[in-house]
């Protein structure tokens, strides 16, 4: 059978996961709740099977699935007025809401905490959910590949590797780019070499995942060769452990954040 989807809020992640399930020949009815109008009335206008609501409720009242992508101070005001059925699985994009106060704001609905990132767009991200959820695991399923987390205390750190990780990528691929660029290289082949060198390390590191990547690395380090020599660098200026410090000051921020505020929020409306 065929399901309805609804997604309350439509920022940047839900029109990557629009773009998403409709690069997965998606025949489901996409109903959209957005804030301001700009971005969906774009989508639909790419999109027959997209249509734009003006009530959450009426949207929820049709939907098997709903997708809360709203701004996560948010959650509980748009939440709180609206009602769900037993039968709705309700999938939160939120950042930091936790699994207690979503399923508080959406009972008798089952709930699931996710985090998808924009590369959903292509199929290929690592998306975070908990708890364990069959509806879910299948609606991500189609957008890359999900990790389903033992317990929710996994997501801070999780949330770091994944969402921080993943954006901080893009900046040292165009550190390195601007690099080989000042050393001759034209733009457009340097983006290509250090694209395909990332894509590269990782695919080789899922090719030998009997290996821990401490043994790959000592198999490419030649003793007093260029990428001994660069890794002595690295490390002796404090890259690795910079690293090291960003993903612990991410996880601590995104482990006190974790929906307690939203709980306080609400009892102060």
């Amino acid at each position: 059978m065929t399901k309805t989807i609804a997604f309350i809020g439509i920022g940047h992640l839900a029109e990557y996961m629009i773009r998403g399930l409709q690069k997965a020949e998606s025949s489901e009815t996409i109903l959209l709740v957005p804030r301001s109008c700009a971005r969906a009335e774009k989508l639909v206008a790419e999109y027959p099977n997209l249509q734009i609501m003006r009530s959450a409720q009426t949207a929820i009242n049709a939907a098997d699935i709903v997708i809360i992508a709203t701004r996560p101070v948010d959650v509980v005001t748009v939440l709180e007025p609206l009602t769900l059925r037993a039968d709705q699985t309700v999938i939160s994009v939120a950042a930091g809401v936790d699994v207690a106060t979503l399923q508080m704001l959406t009972k008798p609905a089952l709930a699931v905490r996710s985090l998808p990132l924009s590369c959903v767009a292509i199929h290929k991200s690592p998306t975070l959910i908990y708890p364990r959820n069959s509806v879910a695991s299948a609606f991500f399923g189609r957008l890359g590949q999900v990790y389903t987390l033992a317990s929710e205390i996994e997501f801070p750190a999780s949330s770091a590797l994944t969402g921080a990780l993943y954006a901080w990528m893009f900046a040292l691929m165009q550190e390195a780019s601007d690099w080989a660029v000042a050393a001759n290289l034209p733009a457009d082949l340097a983006r290509e070499l250090v694209q395909d060198s990332f894509e590269g390390a990782a695919a080789m590191a899922r090719e030998q995942a009997d290996k821990s990547l401490d043994v790959i690395w000592d198999s490419l380090a030649t003793p007093g060769g260029i990428s001994a020599r660069g890794h002595k660098v690295i490390k002796e200026m404090g890259g690795f452990n910079a690293f090291t410090s960003a993903l612990e000051l991410v996880e601590k921020r995104l482990h006190n954040s974790q929906s307690s505020n939203l709980v306080n929020h609400k009892g102060e409306g």
